[in-house]
C-alpha cells in the first residue's frame, strides 16, 4: 500500500491506497510545524488504529508540502515508521506531466501575479 500525504497550512491529508489505487481511508490533522518526528509519528499511528490498517502494510510514502519547516520531521518521522524514506514531491522530481502542455492550466498560470 502507499500512503500519501498532503501538508498544507492548516491541515495535513493523510491518504492510504491500496494497490488497486482505492483510496482506502482519508484523514486529516493539523498542521503544526512545531512538531517533533516522535509527535508525527504518533499521529499516524493513531490514525491508522482509528481506521484498523496496519503500518506494516505500507510499501512507500509519498509527500508533497507548503510548509517547509516541517519538511525534515515529517520525513524522519515515515522514516522511522516505514523503515525507509518517503518520496518528498517538490521542483525538480520527475513526475512524468508536462505542466506546460496543459492549456488550462497553462491559462491560469498566466494570470497569476
Amino acid at each position: 500500500m502507499l500512503l500519501a500525504i498532503d501538508i498544507g497550512n492548516s491541515n495535513i491529508s493523510v491518504g492510504l491506497f491500496d494497490q488497486k489505487r482505492d483510496l482506502k481511508f482519508l484523514s486529516s490533522i493539523d498542521t503544526d510545524s512545531r512538531k517533533t518526528a516522535d509527535q508525527i509519528s504518533i499521529d499516524l499511528m493513531n490514525i491508522f488504529s482509528l481506521y484498523q490498517y496496519d503500518l506494516r502494510d505500507v510499501s512507500g510514502a509519498i509527500f508533497s508540502s507548503v510548509v517547509p519547516p516541517i519538511n525534515f520531521m515529517m520525513a524522519k518521522a515515515l522514516t522511522r515508521l516505514l523503515g525507509k524514506p518517503p518520496m518528498i514531491v517538490g521542483p525538480g522530481v520527475k513526475t512524468g506531466l508536462n505542466i506546460r502542455k496543459i492549456p488550462l492550466l497553462k491559462s491560469v498560470l498566466r494570470k497569476m501575479p
